[in-house]
């Protein structure tokens, strides 16, 4: 059956931005990153679920975040 989970969570973290990047971006500070759960039913068939957040990244100000669920098929 080749079942096998996956757990991984990644971040990145930006401080003391230039004064021009911080104007444009809301701050001096910014985070983003993930986690993402994936298992392979099968040898053909996975499926991910991804939690995404940032904070005061690409022009957002604030808080943010997204849940995305993913199924796949390998030939």
């Amino acid at each position: 059956m080749g079942e096998d989970l996956l757990l991984a969570n990644w971040n990145e973290i930006e401080l003391f931005r230039a004064d021009d990047y911080a104007t444009n971006n809301n701050g001096s500070t910014g985070l983003n990153g993930g986690l993402n759960l994936g298992w392979n039913i099968t040898n053909n068939i996975n499926t991910t679920i991804m939690y995404r957040y940032y904070h005061n990244k690409l022009g957002a100000d604030g808080y943010g975040d997204i849940l995305i669920y993913r199924l796949a098929y390998t030939f």
